[in-house]
């Protein structure tokens, strides 16, 4: 008897712990996150071979739940660099560079898109820069 309530207690407390540390898909906040893109910065001109620093900070005001960066060759329509930290944290860095190896004149965007919860709602920032021969 003395077994089956200390088993029943421990069942619980358990399950409590459980619930109440791990990550919930039916959460429903309003989160928000602050972007910050240090680098590359806007308007910046690259050429092959130069190396584009990719410095980005996501900071919300609730638990996040990823950062994905991306840099797009705008004039091929392109994905030429992309990074998906998952994380679940009130903020998340990268800190990473490329290497141009565009070789014609090519506009680009850096694109960061911060994950708030586990229904997939963003925000996103963008840098816009060029890469020249």
């Amino acid at each position: 008897m003395k077994n089956q309530k200390l088993n029943t207690v421990l069942g619980i407390c358990a399950i409590f712990i459980f619930a109440f540390s791990s990550c919930r898909e039916n959460e429903h906040h309003d989160n928000h996150a602050v972007i910050t893109i240090s680098s590359p910065p806007e308007g910046a001109v690259f050429h092959p071979g130069d190396t584009v620093r990719i410095d980005v900070t996501a900071i919300g005001e609730l638990e996040l739940h990823g950062l994905d960066v991306h840099i797009v060759n705008l004039s091929a329509n392109d994905t030429v660099y992309s990074i998906v930290e998952h994380a679940h944290n009130d903020s998340i860095e990268v800190h990473e560079f490329w290497i141009a190896d565009v070789m014609v004149a090519s506009s680009m965007r850096l694109i960061a898109t911060v994950i708030l919860d586990h229904d997939n709602n963003v925000e996103a920032a963008s840098v816009d820069f060029q890469c020249m021969p």
